[in-house]
């Protein structure tokens, strides 16, 4: 309506996703208002398993039910953790999921952003609770040093060497 000739291009082909998972979508979005309808359809027509619904609380509980899921297809149908995907819409929404598969022991990498462990703020606080647990930590201890103001790598090895090698 606003300008005169032009004409509304739908695109309604979709590369990366298989059918099951369009028709969830297109589902969705059918009741969405102030939108261009539209069909979503899949590009590839490759047999596929529909998606799971379930239903969560919070993000500890999603981060839960996927460990549960991602345990049992690895236990039990032996595939391996590097053929799984977890895929997200926003990164802040992983944590969750990067502390739940840590404390379990499931290996994991992440290929966008930085995960939770490698953020420098969490090192830093990991690295005083290494200290708090062992003082002999020379590592942990080297970190938090560098942390002060006008104090590098040589003066926080002075400091260690000072103190003995210990923090207690």
């Amino acid at each position: 309506s606003r300008w005169d000739g032009c004409q509304i291009v739908k695109l309604e082909r979709n590369y990366r996703s298989l059918a099951p998972i369009l028709d969830v979508a297109n589902c969705v979005m059918k009741d969405v208002k102030h939108q261009f309808e539209k069909t979503l359809r899949p590009f590839r027509a490759e047999p596929a398993v529909k998606p799971r619904l379930y239903h969560v609380y919070d993000g500890r509980a999603q981060a839960e039910v996927l460990y549960r899921l991602v345990t049992t297809l690895h236990q039990q149908r032996g595939i391996p953790y590097s053929k799984m995907a977890v895929l997200y819409r926003s990164h802040y929404t992983s944590i969750d999921i990067q502390l739940t598969l840590t404390r379990n022991h499931v290996p994991f990498r992440i290929t966008s952003g930085v995960g939770v462990f490698e953020q420098l703020h969490v090192k830093d606080v990991l690295a005083f609770l290494r200290l708090c647990v062992d003082p002999t930590s020379e590592l942990s201890f080297l970190r938090l040093m560098e942390l002060l103001p006008g104090v590098g790598e040589t003066s926080a090895r002075k400091y260690w060497k000072a103190l003995g090698n210990s923090f207690d």
